[in-house]
């Protein structure tokens, strides 16, 4: 079996296996392929830390610089940490503001041409960077390479694909209110990091999503099948807890970038996704319960929907009869921020290909 896939049991595989010879990583400094720094932000995970540390350092790619941002951790975290600290470039445990702003203080360290995060609680699959870094030098012009994901649960299991388009565009992501790009895949040229800025630190679970499309505006970015990940949603994950506070956040989102443009391709594009999102914050309201905030919403939706010819799908989901039956749907899905997974059986690989429309689960640091 491959490093980095789960068996049927879901024993995590990339907890077994020898890791490189810590002195690699600076004989990788005279490398031909550029530096690539991914940063890990961790604040108590101590429960999921080895395995993306692992992955990370496993993926055998020679000019690797890994560095590792803990908040603090009151777990086991920094144990963790230290026992792999001959493989690391550096790393702190210091409160350090949240996700985001871990993040950026990693990055602005970074030494590497391209430059990453992966969660602490997700990992790579075998070749996600080697395949990340062929993508980007085979075409100077584009600003960012990513691919796709397999969830699975606390335990490893795998349970569903995140299905990934193909073709990368970021007003696609503004229409379908969505994001295309899974941040535990996207690998971004540090030249591009430094023109468009650092994450939104005010933004607590959708900075993937406010990042992805500033980028996407401005740039092209591609998809590769080699670029995979696996991404864990279990009850601690904020993505998992804040459902509709994470969905109110890309709201904000859209609408800021509606009120501050100028360009009527991209305002259209927004007031379509403004709709979607206020359809998605209803049916949100309406599996917890809250019929009177799932109507106010709707509302809302309908609003939007009326200001601009809209799509045949786009009027369907507006259809108020099928509020309630999205409810039940929505309810029963169980994805975070209310994006749709798809099953897989337990007799797929982990490094399998989904195929099919877009899907996005923002970070999941706690």
């Amino acid at each position: 079996m491959s490093a980095g896939a789960l068996d049927r049991s879901g024993q995590r595989q990339w907890l077994s296996g020898p890791l490189p010879d810590p002195s690699d990583a600076a004989r990788g400094r005279a490398s031909d392929l550029p530096r690539v720094t991914v940063v890990t932000p961790s604040f108590n995970q101590g429960a999921y830390l080895e395995e993306t540390i692992r992955s990370v350092l496993m993926q055998g790619y020679p000019n690797l610089e890994y560095i590792i941002m803990d908040g603090g951790s009151t777990d086991n975290s920094v144990d963790i940490i230290r026992r792999y600290e001959p493989w690391l470039a550096t790393w702190t445990s210091a409160g350090d503001g949240g996700q985001s702003a871990a993040i950026n203080a990693g990055w602005r360290r970074a030494t590497g041409e391209i430059v990453a995060w992966q969660n602490a609680d997700d990992a790579y699959c075998e070749g996600a960077i080697h395949n990340a870094v062929r993508t980007l030098q085979s075409d100077p012009s584009l600003a960012m390479a990513y691919g796709h994901c397999i969830a699975i649960d606390a335990n490893g299991r795998r349970f569903a694909t995140l299905e990934v388009p193909r073709a990368f565009s970021a007003l696609a992501m503004l229409r379908s209110f969505n994001n295309i790009v899974p941040s535990t895949t996207a690998f971004i040229r540090k030249s591009v990091v430094d023109e468009i800025g650092p994450l939104d630190t005010s933004l607590h679970y959708t900075m993937d999503f406010e990042y992805v499309l500033r980028l996407g505006l401005r740039h092209p970015a591609a998809f590769d099948e080699g670029i995979r990940s696996l991404i864990r949603v279990h009850d601690d994950a904020k993505s998992t807890k804040g459902l509709i506070a994470g969905l109110m956040e890309m709201y904000g989102i859209v609408r800021r970038l509606k009120e501050a443009s100028s360009d009527r391709t991209i305002v259209s594009a927004c007031i379509e996704g403004l709709a979607i999102g206020a359809t998605r914050l209803s049916l949100a309201h309406g599996a917890s319960g809250d019929f009177a905030a799932a109507l106010r919403w709707r509302a809302i939706s309908l609003r939007h929907a009326l200001t601009r010819p809209l799509s045949g799908s786009m009027l369907a989901l507006l259809v108020p009869g099928r509020m309630f039956p999205g409810v039940r749907r929505y309810r029963a899905d169980g994805s975070p921020l209310g994006v749709r997974m798809v099953p897989i059986g337990a007799d797929q690989s982990a490094h399998s290909t989904p195929h099919g429309k877009p899907k996005s689960i923002a970070a999941s640091r706690t």
